[in-house]
């Protein structure tokens, strides 16, 4: 009898399955020790990047420290690209992951829906191709310690996937707005991938923002961490979510690339319909 209970003991054991090892989980199993943090003397990026997980200049901020945690991720190049798990190449790739996230009700902090959000993607490296609409200089947000100097904050990048309204930014007939308190077109359907002062620092110093914008309207493929921006869960923001202002919103997904790891534009006069053509040309 007691050998009878010991196997069955052990066929319970042995049917435990593991934790899931890949990257969205790993990172995920780091949510709860991620710690809000008060700014003391940071001066730039290099030194906010001793502080993973950000900060607030006041004492006990109510700033995510795990999304702060994602954001700040230093991916090198050459490692990520082995890890691509999917190419998104429409809109509705990436609107689908807002419909999917919904149900999870994710708040201000998504330390809890950690595992939930690595179910659905958010850590693997992913790619992207579509058109450059607009490259933008990002606000002064806690994962890069409240900086506001362009070198140490992010740069917003509109990637969408039409290839007539592409031609009309590529011409100048279509101006992407620049406020940040209008909203138009392209910023409507365009996702968000970013470059963080970080990455630009440890991989790209020639990645500067006027050369990134002049690529407007340009075939791209970008490559970078996918990510869920819950702070832009919100119906003035995001125009995938439900009751959507469509007025005021000014970004087609909360998901992003996030911080991208590599940049590549299409060959003039050629095509490049897909993630290995050899017409890609990087920008170091």
């Amino acid at each position: 009898m007691h050998r009878f209970v010991g196997l069955l003991f052990l066929c319970a054991v042995t049917l435990v399955a593991a934790p899931p090892t890949d990257r969205p989980h790993k990172l995920a199993a780091q949510a709860a020790s991620q710690k809000v943090a008060t700014c003391g003397h940071i001066q730039n990026a290099t030194d906010c990047h001793h502080l993973p997980d950000g900060c607030e200049p006041k004492p006990h901020p109510g700033y995510d420290p795990y999304l702060s945690f994602l954001k700040n991720q230093l991916i090198d190049p050459a490692s990520a690209d082995p890890q691509i798990k999917h190419t998104f190449t429409a809109l509705t790739d990436f609107t689908a992951l807002d419909t999917a996230v919904q149900p999870l009700g994710v708040g201000t902090h998504q330390a809890s829906a950690a595992g939930p959000l690595a179910d659905r993607g958010q850590g693997e490296i992913d790619a992207v191709i579509g058109y450059l609409y607009f490259a933008q200089h990002g606000g002064n947000e806690a994962c890069n310690c409240k900086l506001t100097t362009l070198d140490d904050i992010d740069f917003h990048i509109g990637i969408g996937f039409d290839q007539q309204l592409a031609a009309k930014i590529a011409k100048g007939t279509f101006v992407v707005t620049t406020s940040p308190t209008k909203t138009d077109k392209a910023k409507q359907t365009s996702v968000v991938v970013e470059a963080t002062p970080h990455s630009r620092a440890a991989f790209h110093h020639a990645w500067k923002l006027p050369t990134i914008d002049a690529l407007r309207g340009r075939r791209v493929k970008v490559i970078g961490q996918l990510l869920f921006d819950n702070d832009h869960n919100n119906p003035d923001d995001t125009c995938a979510v439900p009751d959507a202002v469509k007025t005021k919103c000014w970004r087609a997904s909360a998901w992003e690339l996030h911080p991208i790891t590599r940049l590549f534009v299409c060959k003039t006069g050629k095509t490049c319909d897909n993630s290995s053509s050899p017409n890609w040309q990087e920008q170091p």
